[in-house]
């Protein structure tokens, strides 16, 4: 295995400064290479071993599936393909109260999105515990949701739908978008699974509850939540408007 190590006078391994590279140029590090303090170049570049640090290529970052890269990637196209580890700078994120702030100052709805669990039916230990996220989220005056139900299993999915329905919660569904895939915009479960009444139901629901509240909002009226972020309104109404506003917009002349 091959180490390339930077010293102070070289912050990363880069192609020599101001020359454009040749056409075509693909620079390649292959498998069982490390490099460490980043990587920079003016071509494309194909990854198979690993890269500790930065990536920042002018061209195309392709990144096979044994490559790895523990850094920041910046590039025109990073293609699917291996792993990449990016740590967080805590300084580029504002505080989740002050994201709250912001959402319900421009008139809108703070949302949690679930993850729930995954393939091997494990689940995060912030989600696991229903009473304790309940708590979470309610302390930080968030009382909407959104899932995509085909990351989940159907009999999870309905038990974590009606805990958080029968608190009050408004739920929206969604479909997958990490990925390369077109997927059918019809939502189901993992594995194709329909999601049956009951969710399509609680779904509609949040649709139509999102789209009274932003009709509500515009007309400078109170909507879902009152100024503090706490619900004001009557779920059901507000379900009831939306559907007529929704309603109106599909039948409208074209």
């Amino acid at each position: 295995m091959a180490l390339f190590r930077n010293n102070a006078d070289t912050p990363m391994a880069k192609q020599r400064s101001g020359a454009p590279a040749p056409p075509g140029q693909v620079n390649i590090i292959g498998q069982g290479t490390v490099i460490e303090g980043g990587l920079q170049a003016n071509s494309d570049v194909r990854i198979s071993g690993k890269v500790i640090g930065n990536v920042n290529v002018e061209g195309k970052t392709v990144i096979t599936p044994e490559g790895v890269v523990e850094g920041e990637i910046r590039s025109r196209l990073l293609k699917a393909g291996g792993v990449a580890y990016v740590r967080e700078d805590p300084r580029a994120f504002l505080a989740i109260e002050e994201v709250i702030r912001i959402i319900l100052d421009a008139g809108g709805i703070p949302c949690y999105p679930v993850l729930l669990d995954n393939a091997d039916g494990e689940i995060t230990d912030y989600e696991s515990n229903y009473d304790r996220l309940y708590k979470n989220l309610t302390d930080l005056n968030v009382y909407s949701l959104e899932l995509i139900p085909g990351r989940n299993d159907h009999g999870i999915l309905t038990d974590f739908v009606h805990y958080f329905d029968e608190k009050g919660f408004v739920i929206t569904f969604g479909t997958e978008h990490n990925t390369p895939f077109l997927d059918p915009l019809t939502i189901t479960a993992r594995g194709g699974c329909p999601l049956g009444s009951y969710l399509e139901q609680v779904s509609y629901r949040g649709a139509c509850v999102i789209a009274a509240h932003q009709y509500l909002r515009s007309i400078n009226e109170k909507g879902f939540l009152d100024e503090r972020g706490i619900p004001g309104t009557n779920r059901d109404q507000l379900a009831s408007l939306g559907h007529g506003l929704i309603q109106q917009f599909i039948n409208q002349p074209t």
